[in-house]
């Protein structure tokens, strides 16, 4: 299995997300693909409750942003279509709020693309997705942009997205000895 976050590697999300916070009342950090598990928001806001109310405003926010629309799709999701084509279980799995998989489908329907993730996981963080990862077991590639707080478990190998092409990823995905 091949498993992809989505958030920075299938889609260009950053300004997405800033532009989300903002319309739920904050400015967020430049680099917030960067920020889980900061704490940045409940110190900006002065509180747990406060920062949930936000999160919760800019989550609906992100996936309206995503369902209306264009999204920049990244070189990972063609690696994701050719890997499908040739008979891998592809995954998703994302902190993205929930119905955010959905909107990327929709948009993906609406192009004529096609949609090569067998199961789409939203709304993890990434301690709770390598737990995921440990619970479906056996072995396979977990690629993300993110290689803090990501500790794949035993069978597992991380792949980090660090703007390679799509060919050079498929590449690196298939030189696994795991896949």
């Amino acid at each position: 299995m091949i498993v992809f976050d989505m958030d920075g590697v299938l889609v260009d999300s950053r300004e997405t997300i800033l532009l989300a916070y903002r319309r739920a009342g904050v400015v967020a950090p430049d680099n917030i693909l960067e920020q889980e598990a900061t704490g940045w928001l409940e110190a900006m806001v002065g509180g747990v409750a406060p920062a949930q109310a936000i999160r919760d405003q800019k989550n609906r926010e992100y996936v309206n942003l995503l369902r209306n629309s264009d999204t920049a799709l990244l070189p990972p999701f063609a690696t994701a279509t050719q890997l499908y084509h040739e008979g891998h279980v592809v995954g998703l799995m994302t902190g993205a709020p929930r119905g955010s998989a959905q909107a990327l489908r929709e948009y993906c329907a609406e192009q004529r693309w096609g949609w090569p993730f067998a199961r789409a996981v939203e709304g993890r963080s990434t301690e709770r997705k390598m737990q995921w990862l440990a619970q479906v077991g056996g072995h396979g590639v977990y690629v993300d942009d993110q290689d803090r707080l990501v500790n794949v478990p035993e069978g597992w190998r991380f792949l980090k997205y660090d703007q390679q092409d799509a060919q050079t990823l498929y590449e690196e995905i298939t030189a696994c000895v795991c896949v």
